[in-house]
């Protein structure tokens, strides 16, 4: 019900309405898929109404959000997803140090977690963002040695030869 009139206001432009309504989603349903999406919901609000500072702040307060709350997470899955929304709330900050600290959490999850896609995520993040193709290559080497049969095998190893045509030689060979 609070989904459907958060909705409700937001189509009707009354943004202020649909923010406190995705707050009280955020706080009475936090470990529901909407009440955990709740915070990036309030940011786009902020973000398609130009309203920067609003939509900084926004994002800024469900990163830690998102922090404070992962690891009380009901189940492995909740956490997960947890995570990944504050990677996203980094990215859009475009802080790539939390964005990277994040992705390690995943990287470390027991369970639950495509490590593949996490480490073609951390690859591309040092290559396009930090331009730091020592580690950028590192990881992609890492996806390529411990995932050979994963879908982002042949991606890194593009990406390997894109910082150079001689590193594809040097990367891990597919069975």
């Amino acid at each position: 019900a609070l989904l459907g009139l958060a909705k409700l206001y937001s189509e009707e432009g009354n943004w202020n309405e649909a923010i406190s309504v995705y707050e009280r989603l955020g706080k009475e349903h936090t470990w529901t898929n909407f009440g955990l999406v709740a915070p990036l919901f309030i940011a786009k609000i902020y973000s398609d109404n130009n309203e920067q500072a609003k939509y900084q702040d926004a994002l800024r307060d469900a990163a830690a959000l998102y922090q404070e709350e992962y690891i009380s997470a009901p189940t492995v899955e909740m956490r997960i997803q947890a995570l990944d929304y504050m990677t996203v709330a980094y990215e859009k900050l475009e802080d790539w140090e939390q964005v990277l600290n994040t992705l390690n959490i995943l990287d470390n999850e027991p369970k639950g977690v495509d490590v593949s896609r996490v480490l073609m995520h951390i690859g591309s993040i040092y290559q396009d963002k930090l331009n730091d193709t020592k580690n950028a290559r590192e990881t992609y080497e890492r996806l390529m040695r411990q995932f050979p049969l994963s879908d982002y095998y042949e991606i890194a190893k593009s990406r390997m030869s894109e910082m150079n045509p001689a590193l594809q030689e040097q990367g891990a060979e597919q069975p």
